[in-house]
């Protein structure tokens, strides 16, 4: 039997419609299995989908990350924190940063909290409430140690469509900000920046 051009699209519609429909899948992104993370302000690595998260980083080179895609509304993302192989005397840390728009300079955004492994520092947290969009810009600021690991989730997991195998989540490089922009951030920084290197090598004496 020969289907009809017009019944074909239904079909077609029909098919697209059910995909849009359909829960995202829940994802975990590990950092050795992706690739490094971006240590740059201007284009963060954008993680959409992946509502769990591990990776490391060590003095000086810090981990800017873009999530989105996570569920809207009220949740908690928890950190945690480590040496290699989830060692509690490595003498590593640094601080946490968030922002819901993209990052104007280093050290720009909301302070979470500092991490010390070696004080027993390993957990942070940052409660969302209802407003939240789903998207969330991360800097991680490692201001001293040479491996230090971590790793987050959030509260409100998405929906695995497959539990036995669990969801894919994109992981890409985020669209740099325009030079102008990011020319006009690095002039209103100067001073935030020099308060910044200030913090880190009070933190590392």
């Amino acid at each position: 039997m020969t289907l009809r051009p017009v019944f074909l699209s239904f079909i077609a519609a029909a098919g697209l419609a059910a995909t849009l429909a359909a829960p995202a899948a829940a994802a975990t992104v590990n950092e050795a299995e992706y690739g490094a993370f971006s240590g740059s302000w201007t284009s963060p690595t954008v993680l959409s989908g992946a509502d769990s998260v591990s990776g490391s980083g060590r003095q000086n080179e810090d981990d800017f990350l873009y999530l989105t895609g996570l569920q809207s509304g009220a949740q908690t993302l928890s950190f945690t924190f480590s040496g290699p192989n989830g060692s509690t005397t490595y003498n590593g840390g640094g601080d946490l940063r968030y922002s819901f728009d993209q990052f104007r300079w280093d050290y720009d955004g909301i302070g979470v909290g500092t991490f010390n492994v070696a004080n027993g520092q390993t957990a942070l947290s940052i409660a969302l409430d209802d407003s939240f969009d789903g998207s969330i810009y991360l800097q991680f600021a490692f201001n001293w140690g040479d491996n230090t690991q971590y790793s987050f989730a959030t509260s409100k997991p998405l929906v695995s469509t497959a539990p036995s195998t669990g969801g894919s989540a994109i992981v890409s490089a985020a669209v740099p900000l325009p030079a102008g922009f990011a020319l006009l951030g690095s002039v209103l920084a100067g001073g935030g920046l020099l308060a910044a290197a200030r913090r880190r090598k009070a933190r590392t004496a």
